[in-house]
């Protein structure tokens, strides 16, 4: 009996059923591999927020600098090298599109909170408002400390945010990387995924990127310390990240 072969149609049929499964497993593995990512980030993250903390309490409360008042290798991520031995492993977000380039430029994945690091100068150029100090945040558990740096933003200076100019979506997101661990591509208005994001008190949060650009549409800058805020917002419980249950 001579074996039969395959028609068209068949071959057509089975090559249309292995497309539709390998669609299928796409976004589950593309899930997954985004969640480890995520995984290994806050990991890098919590470490981070210990060292910081270890550097407040032996410098009176004042965090690292940035590069707004420091040479590169004075940036807050080096400073912390006596606490965090393994820092150029954890300088570098898994899942950060430009992360060969930050190797290469000794940059890292992620920005210092502007109000923590930069003073706050006048028109004059005298300061009007000092960064802040780790003894004096009355919700360290609510301040943010850290975020995910932008994409594309790969240069010293984006060691640290500019908060205070905050005003828009689009200011953020040119900071920030609010949709870094996501499934598929980007969205068009960067609305679509999660973040990471560390706290002042050492611990790490991810929030999704809707949620964030739902408090910058109310008005809301979610990187105000609380000492930086007025006392409206200081007890207004939308005038920051909400609390992860």
């Amino acid at each position: 009996m001579k074996d039969r072969a395959f028609t068209l149609l068949e071959l057509l049929v089975v090559i249309a059923i292995i497309a539709v499964l390998i669609g299928l497993a796409l976004p589950v593995f593309g899930g997954m591999r985004a969640r480890a990512n995520q995984a290994a980030c806050a990991s890098n993250l919590r470490q981070v927020g210990t060292a910081m903390i270890l550097f407040c309490q032996e410098n009176d409360g004042l965090f690292p600098k940035s590069t707004h008042s420091a040479t590169v290798s004075e940036s807050w991520i080096f400073t912390l090298l006596p606490y965090l031995a393994n820092v150029e492993e954890v300088r570098l977000s898994p899942g950060d599109p430009d992360i060969e380039r930050r190797r290469q430029l000794r940059t890292t994945s992620y920005t210092m909170n502007e109000y923590l690091v930069v003073p706050a100068l006048g028109p004059f150029g005298d300061p009007i408002e000092p960064a802040a100090n780790y003894r004096q945040i009355p919700l360290p558990t609510r301040t943010v400390a850290a975020f995910l740096t932008a994409d594309g933003r790969v240069t010293a200076s984006a060691d640290h945010t500019h908060s205070r100019n905050w005003k828009s979506w689009k200011t953020v997101t040119s900071d920030i990387a609010p949709d870094r661990f996501r499934t598929g591509g980007r969205a068009k208005d960067k609305d679509r995924g999660a973040a990471n994001y560390l706290f002042a008190d050492g611990h790490v949060e991810s929030h999704d990127a809707q949620a964030v650009k739902a408090l910058v549409a109310r008005g809301v800058n979610f990187a105000l310390t609380p000492q930086a805020a007025n006392e409206a917002a200081l007890n207004n419980p939308q005038g920051s990240l909400p609390a992860k249950r």
